[in-house]
């Protein structure tokens, strides 16, 4: 067996480069993290609020959509009250309206959408598949039998 002495001198130099990669391997974790701080400032300040088109824009009626978009739209009457059912009137009831478009309070089962839509185009209403609203050529609670419906939300 054959034992070997190691002085200090012999072991010094890769204690050195030991330690010189550690340090090195340190400074460039801490230079990404700096790095990485001055890009989420830049994005933070970069980014502003982002507003829909539709609150940036005014508000159009119905019939200056549908002409906009070339649709044709049926004068405003009153719903025929056999569509008129305690289901469709809850959901006309809980539907905004906004300058003559008519939004669905959520995305309804087909068989739902389809006796809501029957009674909507009963009183001229049409779908805007664009704007995912039924548009009317005038305001349309009172022909759907909205105007005296407490809690409505109404925009003009």
């Amino acid at each position: 067996m054959t034992l070997r002495c190691v002085t200090a001198n012999q072991g010094l130099p890769s204690l050195q480069k030991r330690a010189a990669q550690t340090f090195d391997k340190e400074q460039q974790l801490a230079a990404l993290y700096a790095e990485q701080d001055q890009v989420k400032d830049r994005l933070a300040q970069q980014t502003a609020p982002v507003t829909p088109a539709a609150a940036t824009r005014p508000t159009e009626t119905g019939a200056a959509r549908a002409a906009r978009k070339g649709i044709e739209l049926p004068p405003v009457t009153p719903v025929n009250p056999a569509f008129m059912t305690d289901e469709v009137r809850d959901i006309i009831e809980r539907s905004t309206i906004e300058g003559g478009a008519l939004t669905l309070p959520e995305e309804l089962p087909r068989k739902v959408y389809e006796r809501v839509n029957r009674a909507i185009e009963s009183a001229g209403g049409r779908w805007d598949k664009s704007s995912k609203t039924h548009l009317f050529a005038a305001d349309p609670s009172v022909a759907l039998g909205l105007a005296e419906a407490p809690g409505r939300r109404v925009t003009e």
